[in-house]
């Protein structure tokens, strides 16, 4: 869990230097799932809680309870949403053979960067706007994994669009849609 928190970090802070780091670790999926994204996802769940101290009268505890679960889920099916349409679209994008594991990597600390960032939004008090446009960095963190994906220069345009539609946008369409449907 360390390391994984620590390649976030520098994923944050160094996108290019995060994604040598993560080609270095070359830790399985699996195991980054067990020991690091579940416990941050089951975090961010828990972090809707933050829903009592912001200045909302009508939060009760049925709404953070389905709120926590909505947020759990989202993230979780937009994982397997991603690792399948990356898995279809990846062989005509790269250099090389793509790898499997190396498509599951980039998506699981995507994932993970905007699960942090939603815990941020949550324990804040206040409702910052700021806030709410910090996904679009995480466009630039899956620009600098490029390289590490081995993605032809002149398929950018193409990974950029798979990505965004694939890994940052289902999370936040995905709590809407609940948003709506819920009582």
């Amino acid at each position: 869990m360390l390391r994984f928190l620590k390649n976030i970090l520098q994923l944050t802070i160094n996108p290019s230097r995060g994604w040598e780091d993560v080609s270095h670790d070359a830790d399985e999926p699996a195991a980054l799932c067990r020991d690091g994204l579940y416990p941050l996802l089951a975090i961010t769940a828990l972090s809707c809680v933050g829903g009592f101290w912001k200045m909302d009268s009508s939060t009760t505890l049925i709404a953070v309870i389905q709120n926590a679960i909505v947020t759990f889920t989202a993230y979780f099916a937009t994982m397997f949403f991603a690792e399948f349409t990356m898995g279809l679209a990846m062989d005509r994008i790269c250099d090389k053979e793509p790898s499997p594991r190396k498509n599951s990597t980039v998506v699981i600390y995507t994932i993970a960067i905007l699960a942090i960032i939603n815990i941020i939004i949550n324990i804040i008090p206040l409702d910052l706007a700021v806030l709410r446009f910090l996904p679009i960095y995480v466009g630039f963190i899956l620009y600098k994994s490029m390289r590490y994906l081995s993605v032809a220069q002149e398929k950018t345009g193409h990974y950029m669009f798979l990505t965004i539609f694939s890994i940052i946008i289902p999370p936040y369409l995905l709590m809407f849609v609940f948003d709506i449907i819920k009582p």
